[in-house]
C-alpha cells in the first residue's frame, strides 16, 4: 500500500514510499498503547466513574463518583478525568492555525504550570479524546514516536533521532503530542524540525503541535 492511499498521509514526493520503507512497525496487540488504542479508537470506551469501593486507598462510606478515562501509560491505566482537561482540550479545538513557520521549523502550542500539576497526564486525555474522535495523533514517549490511527498503532524507533522528514507527509488533521524537554527527557534534535522547541523553565514541559507545522499558540494549566 502506498501512503498516497493512506488517509493520514498527504502525497509525498516519492509516491513508492510506504510505511516499511519509512522505518514505521506494526505494535504488537499485547504492547500497552495497542491495548489503550483498542479501548479508546473511534468512541470505544468512553469516561467511566468509580465509586469509592473502587479506590486504591480506603475511603469512608460516600456517594461520590469520580470519572476516569484510560490512559496509554503502563504504570497508569486510568487517570481521574478533571474538569479542567476537559476545558483545555475544547481550548486546544477552538485555536485557528498560525501563519506558517519560518525556518523550516513547525509551531507548536505550550502547556505551561508548575512541576506536577498534571501536564503529563493531560497529554493523555488530549491522546484519549483524538482517538474516540477517530483523529491520528503522533505520540513521542522516550525514545519511540507512536502513530495512532484508524488501523492501529504504528512505531517508529531510532529513526524519528536521525530522520528529518518522517513528519513531512502528515495531513493538517493530524497532531504530535511529546512531553519536554526537561533534563531526564530531552528532546531528539530531529524535532527541532517539526516543532519549535520553547527555551526556558523546565516547567514547561509539554509541546502540543500539528504534525504539518500550523499551531502554535498557548494555554496555562490551571493550578
Amino acid at each position: 500500500m502506498t501512503s498516497s492511499k493512506i488517509p493520514y498521509f498527504q502525497n509525498p514526493s516519492n509516491y513508492l514510499q510506504t510505511l516499511q520503507s519509512t522505518g514505521w512497525k506494526e505494535m504488537e496487540h499485547t504492547d500497552e498503547k495497542h491495548r489503550f488504542w483498542t479501548r479508546a479508537w473511534d468512541q470505544k470506551e468512553p469516561p467511566k466513574s468509580l465509586g469509592p469501593s473502587e479506590f486504591a486507598e480506603p475511603m469512608a462510606d460516600s456517594s461520590y463518583q469520580a470519572e476516569t478515562f484510560p490512559t496509554s501509560l503502563d504504570e497508569l491505566p486510568r487517570a481521574l478525568l478533571r474538569e479542567e482537561y476537559r476545558r483545555m482540550y475544547d481550548g486546544l479545538c477552538a485555536l485557528g492555525p498560525d501563519p506558517q513557520p519560518k525556518g523550516g521549523r513547525r509551531t507548536a502550542v505550550p502547556i505551561t504550570g508548575h512541576p506536577g500539576i498534571g501536564k503529563t497526564i493531560f497529554r493523555d486525555y488530549a491522546l484519549y479524546r483524538r482517538c474516540l474522535e477517530g483523529k491520528p495523533t503522533l505520540y513521542f514517549d522516550e525514545s519511540t514516536l507512536y502513530l495512532f490511527h484508524e488501523g492501529g498503532v504504528l512505531s517508529l524507533g531510532k529513526d524519528v533521532h536521525t530522520d528529518l522528514t518522517t513528519l513531512d507527509p502528515f495531513t493538517p488533521d493530524t497532531r504530535l503530542l511529546l512531553d519536554g524537554p526537561s533534563p531526564q527527557l530531552p528532546i531528539p534534535n530531529a524535532f527541532c524540525y517539526a516543532t519549535e522547541i520553547i527555551q526556558g523553565s523546565y516547567s514547561l514541559h509539554l509541546h502540543l503541535t500539528r504534525a504539518d507545522g500550523t499551531g502554535g499558540r498557548s494555554i496555562r494549566c490551571a493550578s
